[in-house]
């Protein structure tokens, strides 16, 4: 048995894809620059991923980057289908609804309602694309 000595060009970028494929690049370049010709996919520089590299990192010659593709994620079902109509049901006092009403009648924006109610102390919570009252606690008397 032999050895075999293989010279390796420092001078050369190494991307390698998951299929094995290995992509030459000369440098200077970018990640950005590689990441045209393939969409939906990230640079790293060690594999398994821990991180990926951000688009204006420059890559070194003589290391060797992994190129993989980022994971599909799946939208919910409320966010393909968006109703064209939503029904809320708003809570106000008699001087709200005159101030509304100078305004030039209820067809105020919903985000000017949000923000009204949010200036008088109710608080809400946005989770998992749904709003819920966010409460306060009530002290205890003895």
């Amino acid at each position: 048995m032999g050895n075999c000595l293989i010279r390796q060009n420092k001078m050369i970028i190494k991307v390698i894809k998951t299929n094995g494929e290995v992509l030459e690049y000369k440098p200077p370049i970018k990640v950005h620059q590689v990441l045209t010709q393939h969409a939906d996919h990230a640079i790293s520089d060690v594999f398994p991923v821990v991180r990926h590299l951000g688009h204006q990192d420059e890559m070194v010659a003589g290391h060797i980057y992994y190129l993989l593709p980022l994971p599909h994620v799946a939208l919910p079902e409320s966010i393909k289908n968006p109703r064209t109509t939503v029904r809320i049901k708003l809570v106000v006092t008699k001087q709200e609804l005159e101030m509304m009403l100078k305004k030039g009648g209820v067809s105020v924006s919903v985000g000017d309602l949000v923000s009204q109610i949010g200036k008088n102390g109710s608080l809400m919570e946005i989770v998992d694309g749904r709003w819920k009252p966010g409460l306060e606690s009530i002290p205890e008397s003895c």
